[in-house]
């Protein structure tokens, strides 16, 4: 089935999830996973730039829980 969507509008939510997969790539590489350290510093602050420090903070802390890591915080008692 065609998809009811404008070409615009497909081509925004593109732009968007290609820029998601990127923060995540970025958090992911910050917390040091199969990166050297001096990568996960550039990509840290790559994440830092492009989305502001507590924001960083939050996708850093995302991609810990998704690879297996305890939430921290609140997040502990309501997931």
């Amino acid at each position: 089935m065609r998809s009811r969507m404008t070409d615009a509008q497909l081509a925004a939510l593109r732009a968007k999830s290609d820029t998601g997969n990127t923060l995540n790539a970025l958090a992911q590489a910050a917390n040091g996973h199969g990166v050297t350290r001096v990568q996960a510093r550039e990509a840290e602050a790559a994440l830092i730039e492009a989305v502001g420090a507590r924001k960083a903070d939050r996708l850093k802390e995302d991609a810990l829980v998704r690879s297996g890591a305890r939430p921290k915080g609140v997040r502990r008692f309501f997931g």
